[in-house]
C-alpha cells in the first residue's frame, strides 16, 4: 500500500587508520586500499540499498527496509569481509578494518539529522577501538 513508507537507515562507514596507510604506503596503495573497500561494500549490500562515497575515506550506504537485526548484521558482515581482505605487494601482511555507525531514521526525521546520528555513532565506534559497529541512540534518547 503506497501509504507504508519503508524503514530507512543510514550506516556511515570509516577506513581505520587511513592516514597511517596512505603515509607509510603512499597514495597510489591507499587508493587500493579505497577501491577493495568499496568493492566489499558494493558486494554485500543488497540490492535496495545505495552505496556512496562520501569522500576522503568515508562512505554511506542507505540501509532501506524494517529489519533493524538485519540491518545490523549486515554492517558486521562487511566489517567481517574488510578484516578478511588479503593485500599483496608494499602492504603485504598488512591487515585493514573499517568501522561503522548506523542509525535508524526515526518518523518524520530529517535525512541531514539521520546522516549527522550515524556519523556520531561511527565517531564512538572509533573512540571504542575501531573496527566495529556502533548504533545511535535515537533522538529520544540524547536529551
Amino acid at each position: 500500500d503506497r501509504n507504508h513508507q519503508s524503514g530507512l537507515a543510514v550506516a556511515a562507514f570509516d577506513i581505520d587508520h587511513f592516514k597511517r596507510i596512505n603515509d607509510t604506503f603512499g597514495h597510489p596503495e591507499g587508493d587500493v586500499v579505497l577501491k577493495r573497500v568499496a568493492k566489499v561494500l558494493l558486494e554485500n549490500v543488497r540490492s535496495e540499498d545505495v552505496p556512496v562515497r562520501m569522500g576522503g575515506e568515508e562512505f554511506i550506504v542507505f540501509l532501506i527496509g524494517d529489519d533493524r537485526p538485519g540491518m545490523v548484521g549486515l554492517t558486521e558482515r562487511i566489517l567481517e569481509r574488510v578484516r578478511q581482505l588479503v593485500f599483496t605487494g608494499a602492504m603485504v601482511g598488512e591487515r585493514v578494518t573499517i568501522s561503522c555507525g548506523i542509525a535508524f531514521r526515526q518518523v518524520q526525521e530529517p535525512l541531514d539529522l539521520a546522516i549527522q546520528r550515524a556519523d556520531l555513532a561511527l565517531y564512538e565506534a572509533k573512540n571504542h577501538g575501531r573496527d566495529r559497529v556502533c548504533v545511535a541512540r535515537s533522538i529520544v534518547d540524547q536529551g
